[in-house]
């Protein structure tokens, strides 16, 4: 399989609400490794509260993350002078 056709991560119904207001809203999206991805948008759109749920930084408020076919394995520890994927 090349590297192009290999998924190694997938996002499923994947929404982020903020106070009741959903500010991501993602049917289906997958990434294949070797592909060069861009986001762009509007303000507010939901740029940034993709990028936290892509690094673990974050959790979805809904859906599903798979991470090489492995539901939400990303982690992410906050440390006081630190971060880091898990």
């Amino acid at each position: 399989m090349s590297n192009s056709t290999t998924l190694i991560l997938e996002l499923k119904k994947v929404q982020k609400s903020f106070r009741g207001n959903v500010v991501l809203d993602i049917r289906h999206l997958k990434f294949h490794k070797g592909t060069i991805y861009g986001i762009v948008g509007p303000a507010g759109c939901g740029k940034s509260s993709l990028m936290k749920i892509l690094s673990g930084y974050e959790t979805p408020s809904k859906g599903e993350v798979l991470y090489d076919k492995f539901k939400n394995m990303i982690k992410f520890e906050k440390h006081k002078n630190f971060s880091r994927i898990v």
